[in-house]
């Protein structure tokens, strides 16, 4: 029990800090983490929880549980980056301790350390700390409902493993809360191959499956009558475009080449994706009667291939679809790598250092070959930053091969964190600021002389930022965008204004402050000369007034 909470405590703190550190501090990303931001803040002002708004305009994209936990850190901490990006650092965090429990539950306390830890340093995790998206909070909670269904599984009948049950399915109710129907369509088809395959369907009664729906739909049903009964048209818009419509069609616009997902998992799982072919093989049994017998690696393995396959054969894919499947593979590569920890040699994890070692040295080729090629006038970061990038690459790639071979893979393995955390933790501020959809900066020009009658226009298109850190619902000219269907179900007259509402506005005598793309200015301002004043520019966006 003692290693129970030392390891915790360690883990919370040492992964608390790698997710924690910089969180807040720079912009949010535009368009999903201004647009996850301003959604909940709008809830708390409102106290409207059940029906979410965008800008004052309906948006029913995703389920409210996302935006109720950001709300709930929005009122404990106040309106800032830090309220609302915290959130998805601690989803991160929860995920690699129900990593680390689940691994040393089923493999070993070491097992359990390894795997938390390739998790929490996986390039894509790192990534998705820093910008806030719903992902995160789904893969807790689907990587939670799976791994309570299958420590279950590992119990004989009994009242804790009736718990572990109970808490598998109300966890995929919070998954489904948080991002529709796959919280529990990944639940349903991974139990569904697992017990055909092991020849369990015969114990399907000591799977509380009754007593789990029950607690599935206490938790998901309410919400979805309530938004109903106050949305005629949610359910349309909810279940069939964004759902059906969404992964069947090229509805949202967001199709992809087969290639994407393989690119991205082998740039996602940076720098453990060399030890995952052969973690791989090592798992996969060779006859039937093996894959009987390895139930929880075959569980894992399962868990994997489906959600892996089912967005493969998505019309939509985006990067962080693929981020449930990370808690596995982080399992397995735990358990492939604890055996050889202590000094004994393996000629496929040496195989995979070399590999590492080769492709540290290419990338760092690659940084310092881009300090020649990029005009970083144009750039968020310097030439400084990938100079860093590319030693510390180089470091990486001489360092963690030979405290391999000298010390063997304990030594290898906690240089390459080591090394791998600090470098995720200098880079993070690139997350965001390379994004150059956010117009922070000129916002805090714009804060600077903005008073409370003056009107803020958005103008050709919606910039998800400026609602939140203006703290006020924003006009936005000759645009509809994700809006749109939220705009038709809503009289949204008096802030969403057409091109010759936009001018009569433009030419009062009221002060109002203009966003907009250089492109579009170029095609306002020979209509109004006088009254086009330049304040700002950042990148190709201008902050514009009409005063002289």
């Amino acid at each position: 029990m003692i290693s129970w909470v030392k390891d915790f405590v360690l883990l919370t703190i040492i992964i608390g800090i790698l997710f924690g550190a910089t969180v807040g501090q720079y912009p949010l990303a535009a368009p999903d983490g201004a647009r996850y931001a301003e959604i909940p803040r709008e809830m708390v002002v409102t106290k409207d929880y059940i029906t979410p708004h965008l800008n004052g305009i309906k948006y029913f994209e995703k389920p409210p549980l996302f935006y109720w936990l950001q709300a709930a850190s929005i009122k404990f901490l106040g309106v800032s980056d830090f309220a609302v990006s915290i959130v998805n650092a601690l989803m991160a965090l929860a995920t690699a301790l129900c990593i680390y429990f689940t691994s040393r539950k089923l493999y070993g306390r070491l097992q359990g350390i390894i795997a938390s830890f390739i998790f929490a340093t996986s390039s894509l995790v790192f990534v998705l700390t820093r910008a806030i998206t719903v992902d995160m909070a789904l893969t807790f909670f689907l990587t939670g409902s799976l791994c309570s269904f299958l420590l279950a599984t590992q119990l004989p009948i009994s009242i804790k493993r009736s718990l572990y049950l109970w808490a598998a399915y109300a966890l995929a109710a919070c998954a489904v809360m948080t991002k529709g129907l796959i919280g529990m369509v990944f639940l349903g088809i991974i139990a569904i191959i697992w017990l055909t395959i092991c020849n369990q369907w015969r114990n399907l009664k000591t799977y509380r499956v009754i007593s789990g729906l029950f607690i599935f739909l206490l938790i998901a049903l309410p919400w979805h009558i309530l938004v109903q009964i106050k949305n005629p048209e949610f359910f349309k818009f909810y279940f069939i475009e964004q759902h059906f419509l969404r992964y069947a069609t090229n509805y949202a616009g967001r199709t992809q080449e087969w290639w994407f997902f393989p690119t991205l998992l082998f740039a996602g799982l940076y720098p453990w994706v060399v030890f995952f072919p052969q973690t791989i093989i090592h798992h996969v049994p060779k006859h039937l009667d093996e894959w009987k017998q390895a139930k929880s690696t075959l569980f894992l393995l399962i868990w994997i291939i489906v959600i892996y396959t089912f967005y493969s054969f998505s019309n939509s894919k985006l990067i962080p679809y693929i981020l449930p499947i990370f808690p596995p593979i982080a399992m397995l590569i735990g358990n492939y790598l604890a055996p050889y920890w202590q000094n004994q040699k393996s000629r496929q994890i040496a195989s995979g250092f070399g590999i590492l070692f080769i492709l540290n040295i290419v990338l760092g080729i690659g940084a310092i070959a881009a300090t020649f090629i990029l005009d970083f006038n144009e750039q968020a970061f310097s030439k400084q930053n990938l100079y860093v990038v590319a030693i510390s690459m180089i470091i990486s790639a001489f360092a963690s091969i030979i405290s391999y071979r000298r010390y063997g893979l304990s030594s290898g393995f906690v240089v390459l964190t080591i090394i791998t955390a600090a470098l995720w933790l200098y880079i993070s501020p690139v997350i965001t600021t390379i994004n150059r959809q956010s117009v922070k900066p000129l916002i805090i020009t714009l804060q600077q002389q903005l008073k409370p009658e003056d009107e803020v226009i958005s103008y050709g298109a919606y910039y998800q930022d400026l609602p939140f850190y203006l703290q006020r619902i924003i006009t936005v000219a000759n645009f509809e965008g994700e809006l749109s269907f939220g705009m038709r179900h809503q009289d949204a007259s008096a802030w969403m204004i057409d091109q010759k509402t936009f001018w009569e506005r433009w030419n009062s005598n009221k002060i109002v402050y203009l966003i907009t793309s250089e492109s579009s200015y170029s095609t306002l301002q020979p209509t109004a000369p006088d009254k086009m004043r330049i304040i700002a520019k950042h990148f190709d966006t201008l902050l514009v007034v009409n005063t002289k």
